[in-house]
């Protein structure tokens, strides 16, 4: 009887599983014929994506509780041929829709910025660093006296003060005009002093009856000779060596840095210096010298001989110059400061003028206080003159005439009026 139970389930099941279909997941066609399934058509359960697999199923025909299903291969992504750039990188994005890929490669850099390249991307030509302003890492030095820290091209400092280490790091006028256009790690010494001429700064015994006493050796404390710039401004219109001086300048700079700049700053004519010896620029200029004469521009306008185009104010020389009392003679007003600043600034960079910032002159010093300390004889428009962007493009337009066509070249320049 047992054996005979066991022959009757085995007869069972085998008819059971010939009449039904398969249901794997995964179909053959022996398992098919085997099992006489009709499989309808198959269908798209789930949509396959660049990363992931889809799904489709298909249903018997005589019984639709049998299913069949099979995975669809994930897509891939369809990237776009045309590179995106920016600073992490550049990519190519997948054009398939829904999908927000982006496939990434990192920059291959040129080499660092300097001021005469950019750092770009080898691969794709993206400017990953604009080329560095011209002044950026520079080395500059101001040489002169009270007429060129008076308006604010270098910040007045003690005069008792003499160690070059304190005298680095200025933040006058022309630094601020050089960073706002973008220059970086620029570097500038204040090596000026009040009534001080070059041969007080560099004959080891200054003369100039100040904080610094009679005597002083200024040379001494100029530890660091390195300069890429050194702007030079007249001490004095009478020494009758100043040509030695400069020259002895010129050479005291150049035994350490052979390329080093010369910039020679005028500020003559403006304070009733018209004796200068101007002329003579012109041989300094064709040994190398950038001038960078702001001091006629001055004076040509408070006498009238031009005039500034567009202008909403009257000039006269209280608009550049502090007017003369008992204390104190025509040094320059934070107007000229930065009138000089400017000329000096495009006279290096090449830069145009016109368009260039002025609005940081207020911000860092207070006109008013200027004003109140210094206008006690006569009045100033300086700071109308200022607050007017008419008036202050136009004297932009005359630095740019003014350096474009170098009067100081002229048979008569320098000849008093």
């Amino acid at each position: 009887m047992k054996k005979l139970f066991i022959i009757l389930f085995v007869l069972i099941t085998s008819l059971l599983l010939l009449s039904s279909c398969n249901v794997d997941e995964t179909v053959d066609e022996t398992a098919e014929e085997k099992h006489k399934c009709e499989w309808g058509e198959w269908k798209t359960t789930k949509e396959a994506t660049c990363e992931e697999a889809g799904r489709e199923v298909r249903k018997c025909k005589l019984d639709e509780t049998h299913v069949d299903k099979r995975d669809i291969e994930p897509l891939d992504h369809a990237w776009a041929e045309e590179w995106t750039a920016g600073v992490g990188g550049h990519w190519h994005v997948c054009t398939r829709e829904g999908c927000k890929e982006k496939s990434v490669l990192d920059h291959v850099s040129s080499g660092a910025a300097t001021s005469e390249a950019a750092e770009v991307c080898l691969d794709c030509g993206y400017v990953i660093r604009e080329k560095l302003h011209f002044l950026s890492n520079k080395k500059v030095m101001f040489i002169g006296n009270s007429h060129t820290f008076y308006g604010g091209v270098v910040q007045e400092k003690a005069p008792d003060v003499l160690e070059q280490s304190k005298r680095t790091g200025d933040k006058g006028f022309f630094y601020q005009l050089a960073t706002q256009n973008g220059a970086v790690n620029l570097n500038v010494t204040n090596w000026t002093f009040g009534n001080h001429g070059f041969k007080d700064l560099f004959s080891h015994d200054c003369q100039a009856n100040r904080a610094c006493g009679n005597g002083t050796d200024h040379e001494k404390y100029l530890k660091d000779k390195y300069y890429d710039y050194v702007i030079m401004q007249q001490g004095s219109s009478k020494d009758p060596e100043i040509e030695k001086w400069i020259d002895h300048i010129i050479a005291y700079f150049k035994e350490v840095n052979p390329n080093v700049k010369f910039v020679f700053l005028v500020q003559a004519r403006a304070h009733n210096d018209n004796y200068f010896w101007l002329s003579e620029l012109k041989n300094y200029e064709k040994k190398g010298m950038i001038i960078a004469d702001w001091g006629d521009i001055a004076y040509d306008v408070y006498t009238g001989a031009t005039k500034v185009p567009g202008a909403t104010e009257f000039y006269n020389k209280e608009s550049f110059v502090i007017a003369k009392d008992s204390s104190d003679g025509y040094h320059p007003n934070y107007l000229a400061g930065y009138l000089a600043s400017l000329t000096a600034y495009c006279a290096i960079t090449g830069e145009k003028a016109e368009g260039q910032p002025y609005e940081f002159c207020a911000k860092s010093v207070s006109f008013q206080t200027f004003y109140n300390q210094k206008y006690k004889i006569k009045e100033s428009n300086f700071i109308r003159i200022f607050e007017s962007p008419a008036d202050m493009k136009g004297i932009q337009q005359l630095v740019d005439l003014y350096l474009e066509e170098k009067y100081y070249r002229n048979e008569d320049y320098g000849v008093k009026k």
